[in-house]
């Protein structure tokens, strides 16, 4: 008898106090939206990743694997090469040979985004 009100009166106390207020209009419309562009984002950045090339290694060895090893490792360019001339120089800025001692900046961004994102 005791238990079946306790229980009633902390099921009424949790309701009232987790039961969330909306106080304003602008909340509202911020909650919802911001959901819907967050989401929006999210679907655009997975679909790049699903459609299409995700990247281009240039090798001699075998394409899909080393595609598939720089997809989930990531990828570097080559600081004093993103001013060289493209198509002369270059097959793209940043890309070329790098000698030892060479300033790099590494690029890991290719598929932990999307999940990033999503499970956020």
């Amino acid at each position: 008898m005791v238990y079946k009100q306790f229980k009633s009166a902390l099921s009424e106390q949790l309701k009232a106090n987790w039961t969330p207020q909306i106080t304003s209009p602008v909340f509202k419309l911020h909650y919802k939206f911001t959901y819907i562009i967050f989401m929006v984002s999210v679907l655009l950045t997975t679909i790049y990743d699903v459609i299409g090339d995700k990247i281009k290694c240039m090798t001699d060895l075998n394409q899909k694997v080393v595609e598939n090893y720089c997809y989930i490792m990531g990828t570097f360019t080559v600081d004093h090469l993103h001013n060289a001339t493209v198509g002369v120089d270059v097959p793209h800025p940043g890309v070329g040979l790098n000698r030892p001692g060479d300033a790099i900046t590494v690029h890991s961004y290719y598929q932990w985004v999307p999940f990033v994102l999503l499970f956020n």
